[in-house]
Formats: C-alpha cells, sequence, structure tokens
C-alpha cells in the first residue's frame, strides 16, 4: 500500500488554481493525496464524484509515493468501500486557511479521508503536510519509487544526494 501525494498540477487552469491554493494554504509542496492499494485501485476523495475507490494512472512526474504498512490495507480499503459515495467536502482545504470554518459531517476532502481510513480521529485536521508528517513518525513511510507494491524505498541520504 502506497500514500501517492500530488506535487506539480494536474493539466487545466482548474487544477493548477486547485494546486496553487492548497499548497499556499498548508505550507506543503503537495495539494492531493491517495492510497494506492495492492490491487492497484486509488481510494480518495474526488471533486468529481466524492468518496471512492477508483483506477488512477500516475505520472511520476507529478506524484510522490511512500511506503505503508501493509496490515494496514484491509482497515482501509473497508473503510473507502463502506463510505464509497459520501460527498467531496469543497470547503474542506479552506479550514487550513480560515480555521473558522467548520467540519462538514458526511462530507470528506482527499487527505481527510485518508486519515479517516488509518483510523486516526478529528481526521478533518489533515492536510497534504500533517498527514505525510504523521506516516512518516507513525509508520516510518519512506519514498519510494511507484505505487506499485513492489516498489522499493528510496533511502533518504539517496534522496538527499539527488541520485532518486
Amino acid at each position: 500500500m502506497r500514500l501517492a501525494l500530488l506535487k506539480a498540477p494536474l493539466p487545466g487552469l482548474r487544477h493548477q488554481l486547485a494546486h496553487r491554493l492548497g499548497t499556499a494554504i498548508d505550507h506543503s509542496p503537495h495539494s492531493h493525496s491517495n492510497i494506492v492499494f495492492s490491487g492497484g485501485k486509488s481510494g480518495s476523495s474526488w471533486a468529481d464524484g466524492g468518496v471512492q475507490l477508483r483506477d488512477v494512472e500516475y505520472d511520476p512526474a507529478l506524484w510522490d509515493f511512500y511506503t505503508l504498512p501493509s496490515a494496514l490495507e484491509p482497515k482501509a480499503h473497508a473503510w473507502f468501500s463502506w463510505n464509497t459515495g459520501a460527498g467531496y467536502d469543497r470547503f474542506g482545504v479552506l479550514r487550513f486557511g480560515l480555521s473558522v470554518l467548520q467540519q462538514s459531517p458526511g462530507l470528506y476532502f482527499c487527505h481527510e479521508a485518508i486519515a479517516a481510513s488509518l483510523g486516526w480521529s478529528d481526521a478533518w485536521r489533515y492536510g497534504p503536510g500533517l498527514l505525510l508528517a504523521r506516516c512518516i513518525d507513525q509508520f516510518g513511510s519512506m519514498l519510494c519509487d511507484g505505487p506499485w507494491p513492489t516498489s522499493y524505498p528510496i533511502h533518504p541520504e539517496v534522496r538527499k544526494a539527488g541520485r532518486a
């Protein structure tokens, strides 16, 4: 299982604006997140359909991938199965810049859906930076070369040296 984090905008003006806004509000290089399951499906909440499992073609130039413990996969996959169809929280990302906005019960934005699928309380508090930091601290998540289960972690020292 992998955490996929969008590091560059997808094509189109709407995606470019969303990426710039998301990264500015969160002070993170990432604007969207998915969980990639070993069967190939990705779980997230998308603006065009809310919470769902779907096939995603990943361009490695646009995404960073981090390891997640395979032991969490059944629980996370079940969460997405149970919550498929829940709406997308359009204002969720704005809560990081405007903390006066309240949580939207029954709606999820991408990072919130991932945090909830991992069993974390107050999932609405998670943006991409905090989501990644918690995965690193709690699970020892490491940058890896792709979303595929056979990809190997990239050692942090190799990454720093620019060889990854």
